[in-house]
Order: C-alpha cells, then structure tokens, then sequence
C-alpha cells in the first residue's frame, strides 16, 4: 500500500495534465481483476469508473486524481509519506485500493471506483460523470478529513473582480481615478458583508479569502485596471452571497468617480456549490470540512453520500519550503487505519 501512494505521487498529476496517472490506475485496475470504464472529459483527460464483473456498485467510492502544483516527492520515514498527492488524495487512493480488494476477497464484491479529473479547477470531471454514470446508492467521496465522517461541508463560490479607474501621473491624483485604490475599498466592503452572515451551528462562519490580487504598471502611475480573485466558503446558499454581492458592486458602478470613466468594476462568477449535509454513521468519529468538494457537481438525488479518508486538510496544497518533508504529508498510521474503517463502513450500509 505504501508502495503504491508512493507511486500515484511519483506522476505528475496536475490539472489538465492527468494523462499519465488514468493510464497508470487503469492499467492496475484491470490488472486486479476489475471491469474499467473510460469517459474522456476533455482530450487526453479521462474519468474512471471500475467494478468487479458482473456486479453493479452499490458502493460508489469516489475521488479526484488530480493535483495542484508544484510536483514533488515522494519521501518518506518510518512515521510519514511526503510528497505532492500525499494526502491529496494519492495517499487516499492507496488504503481505498486495498479495502477495496480486502472485500472482494471475502465476498463483498458490490463496490466500485469513480476516479476523477479536475477536482481542483472547476469540477469539469465530476460534471461529466454525472451525466454518463450511474447514480449509486451509497457514494463515499474520500477526502483527508483525519479519518472523521464529515457531518457537512460548506459551500463554495468564486468572483473575479475587476476594477477600473483613469491612469496618470501620480503626483496629481486628483485629474486621475486610482483602480488599485478603488479595489481595496470595494474588498474592505466585501469583508463587511461577509463578517455579518450569521453563523451556522453546524458549519459555523462563511469565509473569504482575498486569493490575488494585480494591476498597474508602474509605482509612479495611477492605475488604470486592477483584479482579484476572490474565494467563498458558504454557509448560506450562493445565490443569496451573489445577491448582496452584486447590489454592492451595483451601487458602486452608480456611482460617478471619474467623467473619463464609465463602469467602475465588472466581474464573473465562476466555481459554484452549495452548503452540503452529509449521511453519517454510528460509531464514526465526526468533523465539518470547510474545503469543497465534487460532491455539490454530481447533483446526484437519491444516493446516500458520505465524506470521509486519512490525511489532514490542514497540509493539503502546501508547497515545500527548504524540502519535501515541509510539505504535503500523510502518516502511514492513519492509512492502515482507512482501510479498516472504509471496510466497516460497507459491512455497517450492509
């Protein structure tokens, strides 16, 4: 098992370059006796659905075989595996892989695999899916959530704002209209709006992240264009987050700053899902995510989904610092410790 994350993390994996990872699980899959399904999503990018023939899943476990970058590792020592995908999720795959075989050998054979590409950049591989497989009745999406059935996890929203402004000389600011300075006001109102959302009891505050932000050209010009990206955790569906949003953003464009300037900011949306509850178990320990998932774009109805595997969110997308073991890392006891508890959640749904 260990052997095989080290693999998974070993191919390069990013976004849109997932070729080489569905050539390598496919070839393993198939290897072990299971049927394998392709679905190209985009070319040279594939989702994998897998089975054991001549039983259809009921037990749909899911996850994505996509990465952010940069592509590092893997490493390891007695305690941890290192290394970009170590719990995010190559080092998932690999306890997955083994619970599920442990079960087919002893009999249990209505389980299945739907390995996924772009999890990390617009859950274009989920969407797909969705429309091209079957809807199980139990779908387990594995995540590092410390081994804990997650009760719930928030909602996801994503806004490109631009503003603009009339560039100048900046020792006469007053002929010009400063896009940079006309951003941070707006993201200062932002932050205001969000800090009055009531918290959930269950998924607690809705969150932002301010995740870039770029513009002008030089120190001694007034900024004619500036952007960011900006990144919500909900608790509250999105459409009422985009409604405040957009009469905010409105009434700033109503208002006139500069007679050389006819909008102040335009924007797009982009990723969207909403707050999800999850099915939980007895005799499972519990936590709430605040990271997004597939789980809102397979828009499944009827299946019972759970949200659970080993590794820490917490050192998920984190980049080396001097080396490897600064990064990404998954603890070897937490993996033995998934196989157990993916092979007592399908015997507890029997």
């Amino acid at each position: 098992m260990f052997n095989l994350a080290k693999k998974l993390i070993s191919i390069p994996s990013e976004t849109g370059n997932e070729q080489a990872i569905c050539n390598f699980l496919v070839t393993y899959l198939r290897e072990n006796g299971m049927e394998v399904q392709e679905q190209e999503v985009t070319p040279g990018r594939r989702n994998i659905y897998a089975y054991f023939p001549d039983h259809k899943p009921r037990f749909l476990f899911n996850t994505h075989i996509d990465t952010v970058p940069p592509q590092y590792g893997p490493q390891e020592d007695d305690e941890y595996i290192y290394g970009r995908g170590a719990c995010d999720t190559d080092g998932i795959i690999a306890p997955l892989l083994e619970a599920i075989f442990d079960l087919h050998e002893n009999g249990i054979d209505d389980t299945g695999l739907l390995f996924v590409v772009g999890e990390e950049q617009g859950h274009d591989g989920a969407l797909a899916a969705a429309k091209h497989f079957p809807e199980p009745e139990f779908l387990v999406v594995c995540e590092p959530t410390d081994n804990k059935l997650a009760l719930g996890g928030k909602g996801i929203l994503r806004l490109r704002l631009t503003s603009h402004g009339v560039s100048g000389h900046s020792g006469y600011p007053e002929k010009c209209d400063s896009a940079i300075h006309k951003l941070i006001d707006i993201l200062l109102e932002l932050k205001l709006d969000i800090d009055g959302v009531p918290k959930d009891p269950i998924l607690g505050n809705t969150l932002l992240n301010i995740g870039t932000i770029s513009g002008g050209v030089a120190h001694n010009v007034v900024a004619e264009e500036a952007q960011c990206e900006l990144f919500y955790r909900l608790t509250e569906n999105y459409d009422r987050t985009m409604e405040r949003v957009e009469g905010i953003l409105n009434k700033e464009n109503a208002r006139n700053y500069h007679p050389s300037c006819n909008k102040n900011f335009t924007w797009k949306w982009t990723d969207r899902g909403n707050p999800i509850t999850l099915s939980t178990l007895p005799n499972f320990e519990t936590c709430v995510v605040a990271f997004g998932t597939d789980i809102p774009f397979f828009n499944w109805k009827n299946a019972k989904t759970f949200l659970i595997g080993p590794g820490s969110c917490l050192v998920a997308h984190k980049a080396p610092a001097e080396n490897t073991l600064d990064g990404e890392y998954i603890s070897k006891n937490e993996m033995v410790e998934a196989v157990d508890l993916y092979k007592k959640l399908v015997k507890s749904l029997k």
